[in-house]
């Protein structure tokens, strides 16, 4: 009998170390599923915050554009109708818009004549044909000359330094 309740007495002890064994490694397995519950819950909570910002953008949208699949496309139609109807090409575009340009550089030109002829009316304009131009006059001549169109209609100021 002293046998038995040894070998009863280490079957205690080797169950006992059985059971502390698992407790702890139970205790460890516990504590790292708890460490990924934490985390899984703290990124729950962020997709949380996320779908309920992306949920009132959603509904501000929605608010905002009622159109339905019909209505779109209707304005669909509508618009490859447009495209079809009014077709211009690049080059079509480049001459109008080079002939926009010539038709500016005639503008310009017509506004400066203008503005010309309107000065010359009002007798202000100015115009300097020759200035400080140093003229040699051959032996046996006594003038040399210039030819210049005045476009001018009131006094001709004529200054000759010698």
């Amino acid at each position: 009998m002293t046998e038995n309740k040894e070998k009863g007495k280490t079957l205690v002890i080797v169950i006992g170390v059985l059971v502390a064994a698992l407790i702890g490694s139970n205790v460890f397995v516990y504590m790292s599923m708890q460490a990924q519950v934490s985390a899984l819950s703290a990124e729950k909570t962020s997709l949380q915050t996320q779908y309920n910002a992306l949920s009132t953008e959603y509904q501000v949208y929605t608010s905002t554009h009622t159109y339905t699949n019909t209505q779109y496309n209707t304005l669909d139609t509508e618009y490859q109708d447009y495209k079809s109807t009014h077709t211009h090409t690049d080059a079509a575009y480049n001459d109008l818009v080079s002939e926009r340009d010539e038709y500016y550089d005639m503008y310009v030109y017509y506004l400066d004549q203008y503005n010309i002829y309107y000065n010359i009316a009002n007798l202000n304009y100015h115009q300097t044909f020759v200035s400080f131009e140093t003229v040699t006059v051959p032996y046996g001549y006594t003038y040399y000359y210039w030819t210049y169109e005045f476009y001018y209609a009131g006094y001709l100021n004529v200054i000759v330094h010698y």
